[in-house]
């Protein structure tokens, strides 16, 4: 969940329409390409069609254009981020990992660690604040040295807002509800069946 995971460069190359050299650090996600393509090739996306997808073809063509997204949600094999701006937010303690490639802690010992910073019998909301999950303002530490998240708890709460909002609405774009799969609002669907079984 770490940005050496997540943050990754984008690289375009397209001689008729991207002049060679240009650089942009706006917020773009995968789910973007969707929306993109369909811009740049002058395809009409229903509402229900890709749901999380904003094109950042704007972008290609000048870039120095400002960039749309303002927030992601992202998921890989572990537990939710959000970024919000400049904000991270990682729902979990620690990278996430399960520890086998040589990223430690690994994800037991990371919330075994937690928990026991926090002192007792955590409740579905306790897992949502500090010390549990971490908060960093990526620009000012791009290395996420510095967990912010007991400082800012009107942060993390915002953030959190918006993911179980995104999750309600089954997208992140303006249109219409859809559903999502999930039958209620979980935003930490992958947590340790040890952490589970102690949640009041």
């Amino acid at each position: 969940m770490y940005e050496g995971g997540l943050r990754v460069p984008l690289i375009a190359h397209w001689p008729k329409g991207i002049k060679a050299g240009g650089t942009n650090h706006a917020l773009v996600g995968l789910c973007d390409l969707m929306a993109t393509f369909a811009e740049l090739s002058g395809t009409k996306l229903t509402p229900q069609q890709a749901p999380d997808s904003i094109s950042f073809a704007p972008l290609l063509k000048n870039p120095k254009a400002k960039g749309v997204r303002e927030n992601l949600v992202m998921q890989s094999i572990g537990p939710f981020v959000v970024r919000d701006g400049d904000w991270k937010l990682c729902l979990c303690p620690g990278s996430g990992s399960h520890g086998k490639y040589g990223n430690t802690p690994g994800m037991d010992d990371a919330w075994r660690a937690k928990l026991k910073e926090f002192g007792k019998t955590p409740t579905w909301k306790d897992i949502v604040k500090a010390p549990i999950v971490q908060l960093f303002n990526v620009t000012n530490d791009p290395h996420e040295d510095h967990n912010l998240a007991a400082k800012h708890p009107e942060r993390v709460a915002r953030m959190v807002a918006l993911l179980r909002r995104q999750i309600a609405n089954g997208r992140s774009t303006p249109g219409p509800k859809l559903a999502n799969g999930r039958p209620r609002i979980n935003i930490n669907p992958r947590l340790p069946d040890f952490v589970r079984k102690q949640l009041k």
